[in-house]
């Protein structure tokens, strides 16, 4: 949105960054939570709040933000190689990442794989 601005918004407007929710945050919510919950419901703070099941909530996250907003916002040609990237990204929790691997499985090059990861990351989707 903001790239399609025409003038400055200096000093007239003021961008919050909402991080999801910290363990000390979840705490306060009241109520007995555990490591499997944490799994289970992850950090962002509508499944509280709302108290929503949190399958069909990252799955509709998933549909709406990282297949149909992140896609446009990269300019991306073909979602299926980006479906398929997350998917594999998803596979890989917890190993190192290698860049090269991840984009001949992908079918793309090393560098767009970093270019896809940077927008992950510069969302809070993957760390």
């Amino acid at each position: 949105m903001l790239s399609h601005l025409t003038q400055s918004l200096a000093g007239r407007v003021a961008i919050l960054e909402l991080l999801p929710l910290t363990l000390g945050e979840i705490s306060r919510l009241g109520g007995e939570f555990h490591n499997n919950d944490f799994l289970l419901n992850g950090f962002y703070p509508a499944i509280y709040s709302e108290v929503l099941n949190p399958v069909k909530a990252y799955r509709n996250y998933y549909e709406t933000y990282v297949e149909h907003d992140l896609p446009q916002l990269l300019q991306l040609k073909d979602l299926v190689y980006f479906q398929r990237f997350t998917k594999l990204c998803a596979g890989r929790t917890g190993q190192l990442f290698n860049a090269s691997c991840l984009g001949s499985e992908v079918g793309v090059s090393a560098q767009t794989i970093h270019s896809w990861l940077s927008a992950l990351e510069a969302t809070f989707i993957v760390f």
